[in-house]
């Protein structure tokens, strides 16, 4: 049994908030390597009354991301995307399951693990854990059917609502937000657990999914969709901070 690891380096877009890159990640267990890409959108502030969020361009999965990223045929190398500027409002289908393509039972396992690790990683940086939001997990959910359904890793696809307005159409009102995406093959526990461990091995100046997972957000909603035709798991975590 093998292990390999990749990391791609990123770049840091600045926008009307601003944009952050991401960084992938593969690693193989019993399973081919997993070709994993992730992205994520950085926390920003805004005002409680005007929810809204910075216009986005498309940034595309690469070795060298540009401000929004868009989605690259799935290969055993890893990719990256760039973020999305962040907007509040925790959603979910349930508080358990990340939503899933494939087998529900494997995707809220997947979605548990994802959830311990990151506040293991909080608690270690002397943070509080942050606490699972049906209406993120909601927004999560819906946000990765959409990746699915497109083939394409993006914080915003066409005819699609950006972050914020997503959240805030689960009801949930905010102050910040954020959100970190992601693929790869293989198991969905695994895969998804790799692609945070990825993620938080990021460093600065090119650490914006880190940063999410360190950030003054109180709560997540992780899903995670595994297609059963090429056992391609994808991941999205949505983060926010309530209003006060």
């Amino acid at each position: 049994m093998k292990t390999r690891e990749r990391l791609s380096a990123a770049v840091l877009l600045p926008t009307l908030f601003f944009l952050l890159a991401a960084c992938g990640s593969v690693t193989t267990s019993t399973q081919p390597a997993p070709s994993v890409a992730v992205t994520h959108t950085p926390t920003a502030t805004t005002p409680a009354s005007g929810m809204t969020l910075p216009p986005q361009s498309a940034t595309q999965p690469s070795l060298a991301p540009t401000a929004t990223p868009k989605t690259q045929p799935p290969t055993p190398t890893p990719i990256r995307a760039n973020p999305i500027p962040a907007t509040p409002s925790p959603t979910s289908t349930n508080t358990n399951s990340g939503g899933n393509g494939g087998t529900s039972t494997s995707a809220s396992q997947a979605a548990q693990s994802v959830l311990t690790f990151i506040n293991q990683e909080r608690a270690g940086a002397g943070l509080p854990a942050l606490v699972m939001s049906n209406a993120l997990i909601q927004s999560a959910h819906k946000h990765n059917l959409a990746m699915l359904a497109a083939g394409q890793l993006s914080h915003q696809l066409p005819g699609e609502a950006d972050l914020g307005t997503r959240i805030t159409a689960q009801g949930v009102k905010w102050n910040m937000v954020a959100e970190n995406i992601g693929y790869g093959f293989g198991g969905a526990t695994q895969t998804a657990v790799s692609l945070n461990q990825s993620m938080f091995a990021e460093k600065p100046p090119n650490d914006g999914h880190r940063q999410n997972i360190l950030s003054g957000n109180t709560l997540i909603g992780i899903d995670v969709i595994v297609n059963p035709q090429n056992s391609q798991v994808w991941l999205t975590e949505d983060f926010a901070r309530l209003a006060a």
